[in-house]
């Protein structure tokens, strides 16, 4: 079965399979309510915000003059 989780890195929603190992580690469980487990892989949902973005390339870059 797919379940859908969010990327903790870049906030993309996508399905993986429940028996995958980055569960809990660079995955989160999305809400289970809006999303129940599916035979078939869904559509990922792109995160279209970069400010959302949690890792070291979305901060602002110095200009270099």
């Amino acid at each position: 079965m797919y379940v859908r989780v969010r990327d903790k890195r870049t906030g993309h929603e996508l399905d993986v399979l429940s028996t995958d190992k980055r569960i809990g580690d660079a995955f989160q469980p999305a809400n289970k309510a809006g999303f129940p487990d599916s035979p078939y892989p869904r559509a990922a949902k792109h995160n279209p915000l970069p400010s959302t973005v949690k890792r070291e390339s979305a901060k602002p870059e110095k200009d270099v003059k």
